[in-house]
């Protein structure tokens, strides 16, 4: 089967974090639990682009005041206090760990989390070799050591070190069993497959299938143990990361293979959504919505007829799902990151006023995504004929972008088709004047300042100007392509009375400037000279 690909990062929005909460067996108090959950209910902001300084615990905190009747100020202070007398006192890595954490030194914590975990181990040996380690002692040692290791996998995670993460959550695997613990064995498996996945799509190759294959095995390990009778959050959960993975997987892998990824990954998802709801788990909810859809995109984007219609209409309803709690107000790096997904659907079934209506939405929360701005401006201009917002838009990423030269020179034919003449007169003399800019941004500009100057009134300048553009083209090689689109300013002089005298002709000279080669240029460019009407503008 031939595979239909739209480049598009589908595969960046697949979600894998969930959150597995595991309790210090010492009954820490109020605020030394909270940073022990807080290492796990934050990786939901966790993604391909996370910048570790960015990381909010804001929201965190609010709901933690709140479950512990406290007002936000309340919550802070006592926080504060907890880590200002972990510091002082300065002898438990462990709870220096806890501190450096919240205080976004990750490196650091996972460097404490790490000494804490050797003390415990350190600790297991000395016993044994003064046969003191009572059953007991060994359980409580080993299930601290385990925590440990956990912590220190998530503070690498929030630093991007997906590497040494992994790492960590293998050891800790390692440390604990099904047998005395199946719980948190299960937990930092399922936890370990989610790393394995991440790390999965930062790669290629062997090595991306590699780790997919690694991270369903571990998953499926934990789902022996998370049933759906027993725990069935954990189960879902679990269900959830299966299907994601499976997904990202499908979506690297031709043929029936990757049909088959597919097929299981939303399955999977399915299940998921059969016990998370979007009352009880909004986010939980709302991920596997959004992963579902990316699963069922890829589906029907590699089917065909009936089939493949419903299944994109079912992903577009399933991103369309996630939205509902994924809006701009409260969550906009995953609303943007949702209507990113659609616009990748909606470019597939070919409707472009969807299409760039979900870019222009990424745009207010990612406006350098290239993609995205690229995209949303040629729709407008070329197709939509919404003129000012792509001019708008093009003017603010040409701001934000000051060196890129191709869309400096398409906003000069904005400043054309939104009726700022005389600006685009001036823009197009800076770079005419300019003779270190290309043949082919001479050759667009000298296109544009064709049509300006009728709109300006200056039709009797017209013919030297075109005179211009025929000897730059004929200096050039025979494979020259002046690739101008102009279906915008087509239909610009369509509409507008004011080139009512010469619209018919600028018309077919716009559309000589999109001939496949240079002869084909020229020899049109030509027949336009010669039928230029000399039409009285006074």
């Amino acid at each position: 089967m031939k595979k239909t690909r739209i480049h598009l990062a589908i595969l960046v929005m697949l979600c894998l974090w969930t959150k597995t909460e595991v309790s210090f067996p010492q009954s820490p108090d109020r605020v030394e639990q909270f940073l022990i959950d807080l290492t796990a209910k934050a990786k939901e902001q966790l993604g391909a682009n996370t910048d570790p300084a960015k990381t909010d615990f804001s929201r965190f905190v609010i709901e933690w005041a709140k479950a512990n009747g406290l007002t936000a100020t309340q919550s802070e202070t006592e926080i504060k206090r907890w880590i200002s007398a972990v510091e002082q006192k300065g002898d438990d890595p462990y709870k220096l760990g806890l501190t450096a954490f919240y205080r976004k030194d990750f490196s650091k914590a996972a460097e404490h989390f790490n000494q804490a975990a050797l003390a415990r181990s350190n600790q297991v040996n000395t016993l044994k070799d003064k046969n003191q380690l009572t059953p007991e002692a060994n359980a409580r040692l080993v299930r601290e050591g385990t925590l440990c290791l956990l912590l220190a996998a998530r503070s690498c995670l929030f630093n991007n070190d997906f590497v040494n993460a992994g790492n960590f959550f293998q050891n800790a695997a390692n440390y604990t069993s099904r047998e005395e613990s199946p719980e948190t064995w299960a937990g930092t498996l399922l936890e370990l497959g989610q790393v394995y996945s991440e790390l999965g799509l930062r790669t290629s190759g062997d090595e991306s299938e590699k780790l997919f294959v690694n991270a369903a095995e571990a998953i499926r390990l934990a789902l022996e143990v998370f049933t759906r009778e027993g725990f069935s959050q954990k189960w879902a959960e679990s269900q959830s990361s299966l299907g994601a993975t499976l997904a990202s997987q499908g979506i690297r892998t031709e043929g029936d293979a990757g049909d088959k990824l597919l097929f299981d990954g939303a399955e999977a998802l399915r299940k998921s959504l059969e016990v998370v709801t979007r009352v009880q788990a909004p986010l939980p909810w709302a991920k596997t919505q959004n992963n579902l859809g990316a699963a069922l995109a890829e589906q029907g984007m590699r089917s065909s007829g009936e089939a493949g219609l419903r299944q994109l209409l079912d992903a577009i309803a399933a991103y369309r799902s996630a939205l509902e709690v994924r809006t701009y107000e409260t969550y906009p790096q995953e609303w943007a990151s949702t209507q990113n997904n659609l616009a990748a659907v909606y470019y597939f079934m070919k409707d472009w006023p969807k299409v760039a209506e979900c870019y222009s939405n990424v745009l207010k929360v990612f406006p350098k995504n290239a993609l995205a701005y690229r995209t949303a401006s040629e729709l407008h201009q070329k197709a939509l004929f919404d003129f000012d917002l792509a001019f708008k838009l093009n003017q603010e990423w040409v701001k934000n972008n000051p060196n890129d030269l191709l869309e400096q020179v398409k906003l000069v034919e904005k400043y054309f088709t939104t009726g700022r003449f005389q600006e685009c007169q001036s823009q197009v003399a800076v770079f005419v004047d300019n003779k270190d800019y290309s043949p082919l941004v001479h050759a667009v500009m000298r296109a544009i300042e064709i049509a300006n100057l009728i709109a300006l009134k200056s039709p009797a300048v017209v013919p030297a100007k075109l005179d211009a553009l025929l000897q730059l083209l004929k200096e050039q090689p025979d494979h020259f392509k002046v690739e101008f689109n102009t279906a915008g300013m087509q239909y610009y002089v369509n509409q507008n009375a004011l080139f009512a005298n010469y619209g018919d002709w600028l018309v077919k000279f716009l559309q000589a400037m999109e001939g496949d080669k240079r002869d084909t240029v020229f020899i049109a460019l030509e027949s336009a000279k010669a039928s230029f009407p000399t039409i009285s503008t006074n």
